[in-house]
């Protein structure tokens, strides 16, 4: 339902609404081929062929490095896109995430399906904006495909929420005749949104497969709650990713990541981010008592710098990519981050920073497929 609703016009309505959509018909014309980067033929400029069916690719985009909630302006909030063979895929959906895809060079409906690991604010405060922008592109262009959401239990009412948030300017649109009825079909019709309720296979299409796996995020959490926070193993024909989203320590997550060719991992150094809280409460923006109470949830629910390697190694992971770096990794460099990492784990290792880009390449026989920076 809608907070309020403007009566419609009825006189000249179809008149207006016929005009309206022929002129916007021709615009989104004209946007598509600019979003999706075609541009006049220079003489003598050749045009890029199409990605070859016979040889996957897979491209990984850091979106949002930072792990949240605190907003900061170097790092934008959990989000990684995976474009395989041509197709977006987002893992995560942090404040920010509709701009960092733009900065990438990305069009936010592109996209899709929307994978979230668990319901923390810093990795799915940016869904009802993204929701939002799909929504108008339906409601303009009466586009005829879909998008889907998957996430733990409470992703659907986070999507019910966002349409919600959305219907109340966008029935403004519509009473002017400037969009169809978004709240109706754009909303509902447009997006799947599945919550995952367990532990599988919980996506396939004709380009990746994502199993979720339960991790240890949410160990200290009271299971009245009644949702979850999950890993995701997403297997390509160029290589498998894993992306761990927030866990601690945990065998499901070693399991999910057998073999994989890349684990994007979270990463936090506990002994900096300790000196870190501490400091906040001496100049009163945590409270003393709190202190503790944070540590507890950092170290039971969030990987050291170490445990990282730990289980990549265990897995026989060829590579780990980290990212949700905490405001401690501000004062130090990647150098010594990925030192820390690798004296448990002794493949290639990267520290991402927003809108960093990472190939897939060379898949052999008994071999992972090597990540490089393209």
């Amino acid at each position: 339902m809608t907070w309020f609703k403007i009566p419609h016009r009825q006189n000249c309505r179809a008149v207006c609404r016929a005009k309206f959509l022929a002129i916007m018909g021709v615009a989104m014309m004209l946007l598509a081929g600019n979003s999706t980067g075609l541009a006049a033929q220079t003489p003598g400029q050749k045009v890029a062929k199409a990605a070859d069916p016979v040889r996957p690719t897979l491209e990984i985009i850091t979106l949002g490095t930072a792990g949240g909630p605190t907003l900061r302006k170097e790092r934008s909030e959990p989000a990684t896109l995976l474009i395989v063979n041509g197709q977006r895929y987002l893992f995560d959906c942090g404040t920010g995430t509709v701009r960092q895809l733009l900065s990438a060079g990305q069009v936010p409906t592109d996209i899709r399906a929307i994978f979230i690991t668990h319901h923390h604010p810093d990795h799915n405060l940016g869904l009802a904006e993204l929701v939002g922008n799909i929504a108008m592109e339906y409601a303009w262009s009466g586009a005829k495909r879909g998008w889907s959401v998957l996430g733990p239990v409470g992703t659907k009412e986070m999507i019910e929420a966002a349409q919600l948030h959305y219907t109340v300017p966008y029935d403004v649109f519509y009473a002017e005749h400037l969009l169809r009825d978004v709240s109706s079909q754009a909303s509902k019709a447009a997006i799947s949104v599945t919550d995952i309720a367990a532990d599988g296979v919980v996506f396939r299409d004709e380009n990746i497969e994502v199993t979720a796996a339960e991790n240890s995020h949410y160990q200290l959490l009271d299971d009245t709650v009644g949702t979850k926070s999950f890993s995701y193993r997403i297997k390509t024909a160029a290589g498998i990713i894993v992306i761990t989203g927030d866990t601690g320590m945990s065998d499901a997550v070693v399991q999910l990541s057998r073999d994989a060719d890349v684990l994007i991992s979270e990463s936090m150094d506990m002994i900096a981010i300790r000196k870190y809280i501490e400091a906040q409460a001496a100049l009163g923006v945590v409270a003393p008592e709190a202190v503790e109470p944070s540590m507890a949830h950092l170290r039971a629910g969030h990987l050291d710098l170490p445990e990282v390697g730990r289980i990549a190694t265990s897995a026989g992971a060829g590579s780990i990519l980290l990212t949700h770096f905490g405001p401690e990794a501000d004062k130090t460099t990647p150098d010594k981050i990925i030192a820390a990492v690798g004296t448990t784990f002794d493949g290639p290792i990267f520290a991402a920073k927003d809108l960093h880009r990472y190939c897939l390449t060379g898949k052999s026989k008994g071999k992972n497929a090597r990540l490089k920076a393209c």
